[in-house]
């Protein structure tokens, strides 16, 4: 997040995966978004990529229920976009628009 400080133009884009978002540092971090000020400091754009695995178990963002995620990133003050699947020529069209709609 200190990244996009004092700098109104710019948009930070994250790839975050889902065991290292259960960490304890960044299970924190997702609350950075309160200090940022839509007038003279940037975006940043977290995106989460729910894969299921982590190192010694699985992933629990992974296995909670589609509906308690979204309840779960709304409640941080995130608009979360859905984008799933595993077919290339399905998923980029939509994670193009799901990029579109968030710089909008």
């Amino acid at each position: 997040y200190g990244a996009v400080l004092d700098k109104p133009d710019l948009i930070v884009a994250c790839v975050v995966g889902d065991g290292e978002a259960e960490t304890g540092p960044l299970a924190t971090s997702w609350h950075a978004n309160k200090f940022l000020n839509p007038k003279t400091d940037g975006v940043v754009l977290p995106i989460l990529h729910l894969n299921g695995f982590k190192i010694d178990n699985p992933a629990l963002l992974d296995r909670i229920p589609q509906s308690e995620l979204l309840a779960l990133f709304t409640g941080y003050g995130y608009e979360p976009i859905i984008v799933e699947g595993s077919d290339p020529g399905l998923v980029h069209p939509a994670f193009s628009k799901a990029l579109n709609q968030c710089a909008d």
